[in-house]
């Protein structure tokens, strides 16, 4: 059954993901059940901790290197700050508009293709077992792209009425507080959004990891899919040359 077969081709490569194999059913279940949402989102959100390391040097970097060379060339300071400022806006520059090939794989590497491609070879024996769990990986890669958005909605309908309470309850109490209670009404108001910014930054960020890891997988399945693809057709076209080749050798021979 294709289906039974492309959750089993999933399970493996959320596990391979997680570098987790080849363990007992029961402990299996348990570590998918309680661990492996932590170290999915976490799997995600190393590839933005990896962008942000990118961004961070080259902010550095940039800004520090023109900033010697303009001090060499005996520069003023006025003129060593502006050339500063260049060199950080040609750090962001070069992380924006860096090339496809930088990042279009998603973060999926050729490891993780090549092992998904051996599992697939190993549970797969025709081109049309193939196409139909291509089109089994669509559907599910749907469903979870819908579980993505419906997180989002949801943390935006959250944030939405938080901001809406807040907003109300600090019109009334404005209205009612004095003069001198004004002070501390704004000094606590300030206090709330950094602590709500922070508090909201948490499932943002859970919810970016958790769509990184979503790419990954169904990127590199996909990927290993178009693997498997390419060498059924060469089996085909080989199969096909021989028997081309039997047929003329049978013409011959008669």
């Amino acid at each position: 059954m294709v289906y039974a077969t492309t959750k089993e081709v999933l399970q493996f490569a959320e596990g391979h993901l997680l570098r987790v194999l080849n363990v007992p059913p029961f402990v299996a279940w348990l570590r998918r059940e309680f661990w492996h949402p932590f170290a999915y989102i976490a799997e995600g959100m190393g590839v933005f901790i990896d962008n942000f390391f990118k961004i961070f040097f080259y902010s550095i970097f940039f800004p520090g290197l023109v900033a010697y060379i303009s001090f060499k060339l005996g520069l003023t300071s006025d003129q060593i700050k502006v050339n500063s400022a260049l060199g950080l806006a040609a750090a962001f520059f070069v992380v924006l508009f860096s090339l496809p090939s930088t990042f279009v794989h998603s973060g999926v590497r050729d490891s993780y293709v090549q092992a998904l491609t051996d599992d697939l070879l190993g549970r797969l024996s025709s081109k049309a077992e193939l196409d139909a769990l291509t089109d089994n990986l669509g559907a599910m890669e749907a469903c979870a792209g819908n579980r993505v958005k419906t997180l989002r909605w949801a943390l935006a309908a959250v944030w939405g009425a938080a901001l809406f309470g807040y907003s109300q309850s600090m019109a009334v109490l404005t209205k009612l507080a004095t003069q001198n209670q004004l002070g501390e009404l704004m000094t606590g108001s300030i206090n709330f959004f950094v602590i709500a910014f922070f508090v909201g930054l948490v499932p943002l960020v859970a919810i970016a990891g958790y769509r990184r890891s979503n790419e990954i997988v169904f990127r590199g399945l996909q990927f290993a899919c178009n693997e498997v693809a390419r060498k059924f057709n060469e089996e085909a076209e080989m199969v096909k040359q021989t028997s081309s080749n039997s047929s003329l050798q049978l013409a011959h021979s008669a």
